[in-house]
């Protein structure tokens, strides 16, 4: 989750997407360098050591308890770009990719991202909505696209543990479609 073309999206301006809210939280921010933008189509920027130290919107971004720093998750991001405002096809409900080469450029990323925590030799991670927000992909299909990547044999036996963090906003919540409850019905349960 990440803006091809600004370090961290439009955090310092008040934007509240999924790579937004991870700067909002932690030392991500001050990972991103202008100099690895902007970011090719399959290109990324790996930022380990990153120190979460705010707790969630919900609760206000309020300072995680400074008597405990030691208990402060450090965890490693990668930031990858989804392709941004695809064209969709609105015949189907819920709305699909219209150009098969945006579906598969999305899966292409995904399996970016994977590559590189098996690299970097992580076991567990939090995945998250790609390009389910601001970047206006289809929720349905990227929750279909991130089964069938993790389904490949490339993948099988390289987690521990893979779980999806998901950001909603009320509005796509109240309409029924939020990223929440696609990307739960879709993946809760997946073996790979």
């Amino acid at each position: 989750m990440a803006n091809a073309n600004r370090p961290g999206g439009g955090w310092l301006n008040g934007a509240l997407a999924q790579e937004e809210a991870l700067c909002y939280r932690s030392s991500l921010s001050s990972t991103l360098k202008y100099r690895y933008y902007p970011l090719r189509f399959l290109g990324a920027v790996y930022s380990p050591s990153v120190l979460v130290f705010r707790e969630s919107i919900d609760k206000g971004h309020e300072l995680m308890d400074l008597e405990k720093p030691d208990l402060f998750p450090v965890v490693s991001v990668i930031s990858v770009a989804a392709i941004q405002d695809p064209e969709l096809d609105h015949q189907y409900d819920p709305p699909r990719y219209k150009s098969l080469r945006d579906r598969e450029g999305m899966k292409l990323k995904m399996r970016l991202i994977l590559r590189i925590a098996a690299y970097k030799k992580h076991r567990r991670l939090v995945l998250g909505a790609l390009g389910c927000g601001a970047f206006g992909n289809p929720n349905a299909e990227v929750a279909d696209c991130w089964a069938e990547v993790l389904r490949e044999k490339e993948f099988q036996g390289w987690w521990d543990k893979i779980v999806f963090a998901i950001l909603d906003d009320a509005k796509t919540i109240a309409q029924g479609n939020g990223n929440f409850d696609v990307f739960r019905d879709k993946l809760h349960g997946l073996t790979i």
